[in-house]
């Protein structure tokens, strides 16, 4: 197993090192899945506990502004805490370009870090968790992979038994960055290591996802998207499909449109967060004493659009929709970052219902596809899309998912003319 220059092991031993090793990937991996997940519960109970203790406590008259209070006091939290913290929370492509180019992912500050998550999402800010969520995920398995280097090297090189050597290693590592390196050397001397890497991997996700159903069991769910029944093939309005797909992607072209706004006037308001962070509030929130539907990340308001999308005017929808997206542009402009994939397959679904009620048509293709379009118009990754869009659809549904993505992916885009 260890080359030449490192003594042999018994078969015994080989044993032993093997279960340390996957010890090393399980036991962390289960516990970065708690964490992350925890987080995301906390996060979901805070919120309602904000809104519910407003909509309780506030006299009736202000109960009518509590939107608009709310937020207020939500962009002054985001403003000062990120002008406290000099930075603002990294989005999930930026955590995903860290990881491609270091390696792994690092949070600066567990703390600044779960203010910066907390604020925008308590307040009703018009984003998702997969920000922040994304990061604690990625720093949590980072965590994983640094820890099976260090342990894995001190079980194969230590005199004893190889999960003490593993433990002590960790806790003597002095420089955890530098002993991860040295560990990485040593592990990759050893026959079949890139496959039994793999396969320690596998078995981390597999222990983090573990971890976030332990949550979910013991404390109940948290960021749920709503799901959908299956599109009926057969009985589909496909004619109505086909709009609801452009609308989709038209509604991504409008989407880049509010982008460059937002980023306008959050510029013209300066470097100053806590004064982005309050305009960004005020806006918010008087667009939500009109329409609650634009706060939050967007599954409570999908389930309220599944019950009551019948009685909705399909220019209301679609109002609701631009609104939507403009806030969550502003909102991520603006020091109130968070994810956009929730918004955006929110904003889907409105449109979805829209063109429904405009051709008379059972709702759940165009649903599927405008949501498709939208979302892949707007990453350009039809695989991603498919991939995300799965928390929301059954299996059945994902083939037409899957197509319309790609179609609304190489459709023109201006990000892809300016790239050229």
């Amino acid at each position: 197993m260890p080359d030449s220059t490192h003594p042999a092991h018994s078969l015994s031993e080989k044993a032993e090192i093997v279960c340390s090793l996957i010890l090393l990937a399980a036991v962390p991996g289960y516990m970065a899945g708690i964490g992350t997940w925890l987080v995301l519960w906390l996060v979901d109970r805070l919120q309602a506990l904000v809104w519910d203790g407003a909509a309780a406590y506030l006299p009736p008259l202000a109960r009518t502004l509590s939107p608009l209070i709310l937020c207020l006091a939500g962009g002054i939290v985001v403003g000062l805490w990120t002008r406290h913290c000099g930075y603002e929370l990294d989005t999930m492509a930026s955590v995903i370009v860290h990881c491609r180019k270091e390696g792994g992912y690092r949070i600066r500050n567990w703390k600044q870090a779960l203010g910066l998550f907390f604020a925008p999402i308590v307040f009703g800010g018009s984003v998702g968790p997969e920000a922040g969520i994304s990061g604690f995920a990625a720093a949590g398995l980072s965590s994983v992979l640094r820890r099976i280097r260090i342990g894995g090297a001190g079980a194969l090189d230590g005199e004893g038994h190889p999960l003490s050597d593993a433990v002590r290693s960790l806790a003597e590592a002095d420089d955890e960055d530098e002993a991860a390196q040295a560990g990485r050397t040593r592990l990759q001397e050893l026959s079949h290591w890139k496959a039994a890497k793999a396969l320690l991997w596998a078995l981390a996700g597999l222990a983090f996802a573990y971890g976030c159903l332990t949550v979910t069991k013991l404390l109940g769910p948290a960021g749920e998207m709503p799901r959908f029944a299956a599109v009926p093939y057969a009985t589909a309005d496909w004619a109505a499909g086909l709009i609801a797909l452009a609308a989709g992607y038209v509604a991504a072209l409008f989407g880049d449109l509010c982008q460059k706004a937002a980023g306008k006037l959050s510029g013209a308001l300066g470097a100053d967060p806590l004064i982005r962070a309050v305009v960004c509030g005020l806006v918010l929130g008087a667009c939500a004493c009109f329409m609650p539907l634009v706060l939050f990340s967007g599954q409570s308001g999908i389930n309220s659009l599944m019950e009551s999308w019948e009685s909705w005017a399909p220019a209301a929808l679609i109002l609701l929709a631009a609104c939507k997206l403009f806030l969550t542009k502003l909102c991520v402009a603006s020091s109130w970052v968070g994810g956009e994939f929730f918004p955006t397959i929110f904003c889907g679904v409105a449109l979805g219902y829209a063109i429904a009620l405009l051709a008379g048509a059972e709702p759940l293709l165009p649903i599927a596809l405008a949501t498709s379009g939208i979302v892949a118009a707007w990453t350009r990754k039809p695989l991603l899309t498919t991939a995300v869009l799965a928390l929301c659809f059954p299996p059945q549904t994902l083939p037409c998912v899957l197509v319309s993505s790609w179609i609304a992916a190489k459709l023109p885009h201006p990000a892809s003319k300016a790239g050229k």
